[in-house]
């Protein structure tokens, strides 16, 4: 299971086996340049690809905690990735435009906007509660 902190610039591991939450790692501490993490979702390889709200740009973490990639962003502030298409190959990202300085909307005039990445992983299907 991973969490990552955006103001802290962190992302963590936790152990987690039969609805037990465990032993927590750092996986990450990523840079404003690197891009401070912020919404996430997994692959099934078990890369952790993560919105670097601070950078405009898509991260894909290894469970090592290494940076396997990055990929910019038409955006100023991505927020959030979500698998989707009927293979789970395309990544879907929101991105702020609320509060984003006048500068960077600018330079940046898609931000705020959703957009679609093709990816060679899939990403694991979210998983559905029942009430």
């Amino acid at each position: 299971m991973f969490h990552s902190d955006s103001k802290g610039q962190v992302i963590w591991a936790y152990e987690y086996r039969d609805g037990e939450i465990g032993q927590r790692r750092v996986v990450a501490r990523p840079t404003e340049a690197i891009g401070r993490p912020d919404g996430a979702a997994a692959d099934v390889e078990g890369y952790y690809w993560s919105c670097g709200i601070s950078a405009g740009v898509l991260n894909r973490w290894a469970p090592d905690g290494q940076l396997d990639h990055s990929i910019p962003l038409p955006c100023s502030n991505p927020t959030a990735p979500c698998f989707g298409g009927p293979d789970m190959k395309t990544i879907y990202v929101t991105s702020l435009r609320h509060d984003v300085p006048a500068r960077c909307s600018r330079q940046k005039p898609l931000s705020g906007g959703i957009f679609a990445v093709q990816v060679d992983v899939p990403g694991v299907p979210i998983g559905r509660f029942r009430g």
